[in-house]
């Protein structure tokens, strides 16, 4: 397999029928964007082409560069400092690795202002848009 569609293609045929469907809805794009990248010859950027790799459990540098074997990656390790966070905290982290990159700005200038705001100015802001 000579290129990065090569290498994409095979392991989505590994997965079968709607693989790619499948991988657009993980990566957090259209199907259409993710089947350019199959038949079309368009390569990702670095950011989705590492989560197409977490899709396919390979890595980016085998996906890319087809160096070494497809291998799954080691086991993410929990960081220590989620061990704190209570039950809240960690299904926001969640919900915000699962965004797209304009969804992550987002929650992260939210946060921002939110920082800067008066509790009770939110307050007020939330109840006038409800």
């Amino acid at each position: 397999m000579k290129t990065l569609q090569d290498r994409l293609r095979a392991e989505l045929n590994k997965r079968g029928r709607g693989a790619i469907s499948e991988l657009a809805r993980y990566v957090g794009v259209n199907p259409q964007t993710a089947r350019t990248w199959v038949a079309d010859g368009v390569n990702p950027h670095e950011d989705r082409l590492i989560k197409i790799a977490e899709f396919l459990e390979v890595t980016p540098h085998w996906l890319r560069y087809g160096e070494m074997a497809p291998a799954k990656p080691p086991a993410r390790q929990m960081e220590p400092v989620l061990e704190y966070l209570v039950e809240d905290e960690h299904l926001l982290i969640q919900d915000y690795r699962r965004c797209t990159s304009e969804g992550k700005h987002m929650i992260r200038t939210s946060a921002r202002v939110a920082e800067k705001t008066p509790v009770a100015e939110l307050l007020r802001r939330h109840a006038s848009d409800n």
